[in-house]
């Protein structure tokens, strides 16, 4: 952790990869090594939450786990867990004491990833390969279904939703060689490009 500065650098912890605040700021989620760990700010009080050292990649909802996103509640964590021997990631979401997961998008078909909450709690975008391209859906948590946001031959990926859930940022190379970030309206309308650099860019938040 770091000030907004750049002063007053912390090691919070030995390994881990992409961390991500709680929604209230006082927790810290983050994947080590397959798992799962959520940390106070001063990096004290680790917790694991989902352990994916010893789980069988064949079952759903196991394998080693990459982090998605917090529930706006800060009661679940999206993640999706990926085994790409066989072709597989499918989006789970875990409760932050640990104590319940449940399959939100099951493969077969494709591989699904990406998870990334919408900001009133009731969908979650991610990005899936299920028409054999990667393009971004939206699934909805009361009823289950899932729509098809993009249509494109090549890389639609990273989905974040704005904070007041009317638009969605993603990364896609439709009109370049490397890719470029774009927003488009939640129901998939309205779609513009936002950057036209020749380099890639990617991970709009």
């Amino acid at each position: 952790m770091v000030n907004a500065d750049g002063s007053d650098v912390q090691r919070l912890t030995a390994g881990g990869v992409s961390p991500k605040w709680s929604p209230d700021g006082t927790r810290i989620a983050y994947s080590r090594g397959g798992s799962l760990v959520i940390i106070d700010p001063d990096g004290d009080n680790p917790s694991t939450v989902y352990d994916g050292g010893g789980s069988d990649p064949m079952m759903p909802c196991s394998g080693g786990a990459i982090l998605g996103d917090w529930s706006p509640d800060g009661e679940w964590v999206a993640f999706y867990t990926a085994d790409l021997s066989r072709g597989a990631a499918e989006i789970c979401v875990v409760a932050t004491d640990g104590s319940e997961i449940k399959l939100i998008v099951e493969n077969p078909p494709g591989i699904h990833v990406e998870p990334n909450w919408s900001p009133d709690s009731t969908r979650i975008a991610f990005r899936s390969t299920r028409d054999g391209a990667h393009q971004i859906y939206v699934y909805d948590l009361a009823t289950g279904e899932q729509t098809k946001l993009t249509e494109h031959a090549g890389l639609d990926a990273e989905p974040a939703w704005s904070p007041d859930g009317g638009w969605i940022a993603f990364v896609s190379d439709r009109d370049a060689p490397e890719s470029d970030i774009y927003v488009m309206s939640a129901d998939g309308s309205d779609l513009r490009r936002l950057t036209t650099h020749a380099r890639k860019d990617s991970f709009p938040t």
